[in-house]
């Protein structure tokens, strides 16, 4: 399937080196390490979520039809 979307690409003509092709949940890791959070945990504003701090461990699953897992740290 890569492969055709590189095929597509170049007869589109767009510059490949501008382009970056993810998987959905690469993309979401990505969307999720740089998502803003400004929630707390059970209404207590001193138990404050936080984004991911640098070495982060984090798990992405898509349990559509078909079952993907993206980690990341």
């Amino acid at each position: 399937m890569i492969i055709k979307i590189g095929y597509y690409i170049l007869q589109a003509g767009i510059d490949s080196s501008r382009l970056i092709v993810a998987l959905e949940p690469e993309a979401a890791a990505v969307f999720l390490k740089h998502l803003p959070v400004d929630k707390t945990r059970e209404g207590n504003a001193d138990d404050m979520l936080q984004t991911f701090a640098p070495g982060s461990k984090y798990m992405v699953v898509d349990a559509g039809g078909i079952v993907y897992i993206h980690t990341n740290k």
